[in-house]
């Protein structure tokens, strides 16, 4: 499955929970260790590497959803959880 880059970004901004300071979200900040637990939960082995979270998060996203698996298709599904 191809996203656009934008669209991955955005998908990473949202799981990390990176927002402004005043701004309001329903995303949870999410420190290094809780998004490898997101990627564990789905049944990778992709660990982060000290890199800036969400940058990490859509260069792993964007591996994944180049594989052929079903397994894109549930990553989507469980980050609307």
């Amino acid at each position: 499955m191809k996203l656009r880059r934008r669209t991955v970004d955005g998908l990473a901004e949202l799981i990390c929970g990176n927002r402004a300071e005043e701004e309001t979200s329903f995303f949870p900040y999410r420190s290094s260790y809780y998004l490898t637990a997101f990627f564990k939960d789905a049944g990778t082995s992709f660990e982060h590497d000290g890199s800036t979270r969400s940058w990490w998060f859509a260069d792993t996203l964007e591996t994944i959803l180049a594989e052929p698996s079903k397994l894109a298709f549930h990553l989507l599904e469980r980050s609307t959880v």
